[in-house]
């Protein structure tokens, strides 16, 4: 491990600040769960948890399931792109960054469902070969960790918005173990 030469001093509440260099570099933002650990030798280590990695698999099977359900596409994301698709058209959804509009409404727990491209909270790729969205957050009580999209030609509504809000707040709830 290499030393950087940083020191920080304990507060009387027992917190360190992580300087924002490091935070930048290592890219840890607000929210982000880190890991304590302490070696055998008496250090302290901190490590940044990768959730992408678990909300990932939890979107794909979350997203075949919908899918087959529901008999739409269905896409799981972070907050920066899509993640992972099950349905027709699956593959040209994966790797498709977000615009900041629907970051914004994820991060908010906010819910959508209309036109694809009529609404400027869920203006999409032009590229995506479908009329109608619906986003919900996948979020547990007080986080919030990416979305699931259905999309479809017709509109969305009844119990395929249910099952997508609650398909969100299991994945939420599984990943609120951080």
């Amino acid at each position: 491990m290499k030393n950087v030469g940083i020191v920080r001093r304990l507060d009387e509440l027992g917190r360190i600040v992580i300087p924002r260099e490091f935070r930048k570099t290592h890219r840890i933002n607000v929210g982000d769960p880190l890991e304590i650990m302490a070696t055998e030798t008496g250090n302290i280590v901190i490590t940044k948890v990768d959730m992408l990695s678990d909300l990932t698999a939890l979107c794909e099977t979350a997203c075949q399931s919908l899918s087959a359900e529901l008999s739409m596409t269905v896409a799981g994301s972070g907050f920066d792109n899509l993640l992972t698709a099950s349905g027709q058209g699956r593959s040209s959804l994966v790797d498709k960054p977000l615009p900041h509009s629907i970051t914004k409404l994820l991060k908010n727990r906010g819910f959508y469902n209309g036109s694809v491209m009529s609404d400027e909270i869920a203006k999409l790729p032009e590229d995506i070969a479908f009329g109608y969205v619906c986003i919900v957050p996948i979020q547990s009580y007080d986080d919030c960790f990416g979305g699931l999209f259905a999309f479809s030609n017709k509109e969305i509504a009844g119990f395929d918005i249910a099952a997508m809000k609650l398909a969100g707040r299991l994945v939420g709830d599984t990943l609120a173990k951080y």
